[in-house]
C-alpha cells in the first residue's frame, strides 16, 4: 500500500475472499478424528462445519521495517504468529486445520 490508502484490502473483501477459498479447500473446515486403529483422519460434516479462525489485528510496525529486518520474529509484533507447523486450538477449544491472522 504505497499511498497509505485506507480502503487498501478492505477488511470485509478480504475476509469474504476467504471464505470463498474455503470451497475449494473444504478439507480445512474439517475435524481431526481417531479411527478404530489409532490412525487420525479429516472428517467433514456439513452439519457441524470445524471453520477455521478469522482473525485481524493492528500494528504499529511498519511494513518497510518489517521487510528491512528480513521478516524476523523480533521485528513483528509481540505475540503473533503468521504461520505454524502444528495444528492449535481456537478461541471455542476445537482444534483448528486453519488460524488465519491478518495483521496490518
Amino acid at each position: 500500500n504505497d499511498t497509505d490508502d485506507s480502503n487498501f484490502m478492505p477488511s470485509q473483501l478480504l475476509r469474504d475472499s476467504f471464505i470463498v477459498t474455503l470451497l475449494d479447500f473444504s478439507i480445512l473446515v474439517g475435524h481431526l478424528e481417531m479411527d478404530g486403529s489409532g490412525h487420525a483422519r479429516i472428517v467433514v460434516d456439513r452439519d457441524n462445519l470445524n471453520i477455521p479462525e478469522y482473525l485481524e489485528s493492528q500494528s504499529d510496525v511498519h511494513f518497510q521495517a518489517l521487510q528491512a529486518s528480513k521478516f524476523s520474529w523480533d521485528a513483528l509484533p509481540r505475540g503473533v504468529a503468521t504461520t505454524g507447523s502444528v495444528t492449535r486450538a481456537g478461541a471455542d477449544g476445537t482444534i483448528k486445520l486453519a488460524n488465519i491472522h491478518v495483521v496490518r
